[in-house]
């Protein structure tokens, strides 16, 4: 592809592009996948559990082996919902999974607990009060006080 100048860094140029330069870029295709949309799976929110702390979980899918346990790094892929169904964030539709370590204050506290209760290849829906997630602090899409969905 040939790119003007005024498509790309026009007048001001850009690090070791001079202006008015005009880009030649070569581009290879390598994969085209369909858009994912992350829909609010549909549960049975009778089979729900509470924990001591206020966490609750429903295991929509029994994996194998052992439990998550503080230390370990795991990988998930995730979709995040206010209360109303609004989604605020999901690695599904980024195609990113997410990688931490458990019990290591990297993620929200209903994550690091609510992550202890899942197997390798298990899914589950976590509803967390605002006290296991962000509290009184809004942060980006997600406003003060709420109640997240994952």
């Amino acid at each position: 592809m040939i790119i003007p100048s005024e498509l790309a860094y026009g007048q001001q140029g850009m690090g070791p592009i001079p202006p008015n330069t005009d880009l030649k870029i070569f581009v290879e295709l390598l994969e085209i996948k369909d858009r994912i949309i992350a829909n609010m799976w549909e549960v049975d929110t009778n089979k729900i559990k509470t924990t001591e702390s206020g966490l609750k979980y429903l295991i929509v899918k029994e994996g194998e082996g052992e439990y998550a346990a503080a230390g370990n790094v795991v990988t998930v892929n995730y979709s995040g919902f206010l209360a109303d169904g609004t989604k605020f964030d999901s690695s599904v539709e980024r195609d990113e999974p997410f990688e931490f370590v458990v019990g290591n204050k990297q993620v929200i506290p209903g994550w690091d607990e609510g992550i202890r209760l899942m197997k390798k290849g298990s899914k589950a829906r976590l509803i967390l009060p605002p006290a296991l997630a962000y509290g009184d602090v809004a942060v980006g899409k997600i406003p003060a006080n709420s109640i997240l969905i994952f």
